[in-house]
């Protein structure tokens, strides 16, 4: 920040160069999105028409173009604000997701920032077939915790390889799907369903499951938080190790592939 005198400040911010005539307001850019802390009441205006184009809550999803951001509760205004979340036509292929976490233990964290991709409404979409949509990933994944079943390494990438709804292997599941359609994970994969806001388990919230867990007389019930097998090897010693997702907070961990942990099979949208 330099000052200019009589009040005024130049900001260099993520975006570009902003000029305000009271103390900078603690705001960010993301994208296209336009955030502030919950410290005051917002207006974010267009500063070529003076159109109102938020007013409230905490952010502001606006199209490439200069803006006024307005505290009326400090009186704070801060004009020239550039946004420019898009290159021309170019979009990610991959856009990293959002890790869930909505509070804020400092200013500038996660919980402040809550960057990364999102969709409006519901996430997931129960195909009422066995299976869910991850409107996110536009991953498929298996719905019947029945059909979630304990395997060694091997036995789990053989289990989802040959997963199918033309035989017995997982009565509940009508989707139409055939051995070869499904995969076990990789470690991303599985990530990409945790919410690290949440806990015992850490997956985000709102996935249709239907069935029961299936238990298997080792004492240990709590299978919606234990360990997941990914299709990932550990690369030091591949033979011997992979990676799993521990459902309990959402943290990988690297086991011997001989240990029994979960099969949850995956597929991509046809």
């Amino acid at each position: 920040m330099h000052h200019l005198g009589n009040g005024c400040h130049i900001v260099f911010h993520r975006c570009g160069i902003y000029v305000s005539n009271h103390h900078p307001t603690p705001w960010h850019i993301d994208g296209n999105t336009i955030r502030w802390p919950d410290d005051g009441w917002y207006q974010v205006q267009n500063q070529v028409t003076y159109e109102s184009v938020c007013e409230g809550g905490r952010n502001c999803t606006v199209p490439d173009g200069v803006y006024i951001i307005i505290n009326h509760h400090t009186g704070d205004r801060v004009e020239n604000v550039v946004v420019s979340g898009h290159v021309g036509d170019r979009v990610a292929p991959a856009p990293v997701a959002t890790t869930g976490q909505i509070t804020s233990y400092s200013f500038g964290d996660d919980g402040d920032w809550q960057a990364g991709a999102s969709v409006p409404g519901e996430r997931f979409s129960d195909n009422a077939d066995g299976t869910f949509t991850d409107r996110l990933t536009g991953l498929v994944w298996l719905s019947v915790r029945d059909c979630i079943v304990r395997k060694n390494w091997l036995e789990a990438i053989d289990y989802a390889n040959k997963l199918s709804a033309n035989d017995d292997t997982c009565s509940a599941l009508e989707d139409g799907s055939s051995a070869g359609d499904w995969h076990l994970p990789n470690i991303k994969e599985l990530q990409s369903l945790v919410d690290i806001s949440r806990e015992t388990p850490a997956w985000a919230d709102g996935m249709p499951f239907s069935g029961s867990w299936t238990f298997t007389g080792d004492g240990n019930s709590d299978y919606p938080w234990d360990r997941y097998w990914s299709s990932s090897s550990f690369n030091p010693v591949p033979l011997v190790s992979g990676w799993v997702l521990n459902a309990n907070f959402g943290q990988t961990e690297i086991r011997e592939k001989t240990i029994l942990d979960y099969a949850w099979p995956v597929r991509s949208v046809e």
